[in-house]
């Protein structure tokens, strides 16, 4: 019970008050040190009579020099202590505006200062990581609800299509793609493009619009005796990095018969 009180206290104490008080408690120990070390050396050399009233003033005001020479000490270690915790609180602030900066929520944080107390600080920044929560969770919705269209439109098109991250894995091929490349449903999900697609064409292609950041167009494919045609885009996030390459695969029949309809 005692020590969860002393918690309490210390945890409700501003920071520059707890310095304060180290400060105070540092210089009168000090002080009480010294006024005892001087009493008992005069007392010891006036007992033994060879110190007069002449050298017990001389004693005094060194031990006077001594006291402010610990003083300037503690002042300075109690300055060096206090800028360090500040800078420390500034970094604290600066990280967290710009984490909440990214996310446009730079209105919901208040500056830490070194007068705020622990648990000010405690309940800002649990406050802060439940909002990042709260962010987070409704992103990953939004992703979720976004891939789960993107699929239900990419499923149901006459092309077919391939999605790869970065490192060139297939992260989704409808249906119409595993037909066109005669894979088998899922086989090709979370693998390496080149595990599982042996053409040529359609690897040096995708390396060559990766590497050189551009769109191809209209190359003509041919799987097992199926004229195609084949699409790449590079696909680049808000910083212009490629993270995405969108493979289209068109049936060069279906493509040309189109064409001349219209």
């Amino acid at each position: 019970m005692a020590n969860q009180m002393i918690k309490s206290v210390l945890n409700k104490t501003p920071v520059i008050w707890k310095l304060i008080i180290i400060l105070i408690l540092i210089i009168t120990v000090l002080s009480v040190v010294f006024i005892i070390f001087h009493q008992k050396t005069v007392s010891l050399l006036v007992s033994s009579g060879v110190m007069d009233k002449a050298v017990i003033s001389t004693i005094w005001k060194s031990m006077v020099q001594y006291i402010f020479i610990a003083l300037f000490l503690c002042s300075l270690l109690f300055s060096i202590v206090y800028v360090d915790i500040t800078y420390f609180i500034k970094e604290i602030n600066i990280c967290l505006k710009d984490a909440l900066t990214k996310r446009k929520l730079e209105n919901n944080f208040s500056d830490y200062y070194s007068g705020q107390t622990f648990d000010n600080i405690a309940a800002n920044i649990k406050s802060l990581f439940s909002l990042f929560q709260s962010f987070d969770n409704m992103k990953v919705s939004r992703i979720s609800t976004e891939t789960h269209n993107l699929k239900l439109l990419i499923n149901n098109i006459s092309e077919g299509v391939l999605i790869l991250n970065k490192e060139k894995i297939v992260t989704h091929i409808n249906h119409t793609g595993e037909t066109m490349l005669k894979l088998l449903p899922g086989e090709i999900i979370d693998q390496m493009i080149s595990r599982k697609i042996s053409n040529n064409i359609i690897l040096e292609n995708l390396d060559k619009a990766v590497q050189q950041d551009i769109k191809i167009t209209d190359v003509e494919l041919s799987i097992k005796n199926t004229i195609l045609n084949l699409n790449i885009f590079p696909i680049k996030n808000s910083f212009g990095e490629i993270i995405r390459s969108l493979i289209i695969i068109e049936n060069k029949n279906s493509l040309s018969g189109t064409k001349k309809s219209s």
